[in-house]
């Protein structure tokens, strides 16, 4: 019994291991309402780029900060659906079902 639960963490950790690898691969973007602002982020939520269309900043600096940082928290947020989903299949694998952990 003891050496099934130790091979289930193994499976466990390799998936993880896996999974992170992946994350760190994938893409995903957000693009601001108006087209101005485009950032990508990648898997494992690190901001990949931002760009801001020229002009961006003349008419409302202010705007102009809050508009690229609602894109960015929209660009992390798809990238926290990504981990979940590859966290959770990585879990499934391994035979493991914990709703509601990620």
């Amino acid at each position: 019994m003891l050496a099934d639960i130790f091979k289930k963490v193994q499976k466990i950790k390799s998936g993880i291991s896996g999974a992170r690898e992946r994350l760190s691969a994938v893409r995903v973007e957000a693009t601001s309402a108006d087209g101005m602002v485009r950032v990508v982020a990648s898997g494992d939520k690190q901001i990949v780029s931002i760009e801001a269309k020229p002009g961006l900043f003349s008419a409302d600096p202010k705007g102009a900060q809050k508009l690229i940082t609602q894109t960015c928290n929209e660009a992390l947020k798809k990238a926290e659906a990504v981990l979940k989903d590859e966290f959770n299949k990585a879990l499934g694998e391994s035979g493991i079902s914990l709703p509601g952990l990620f």
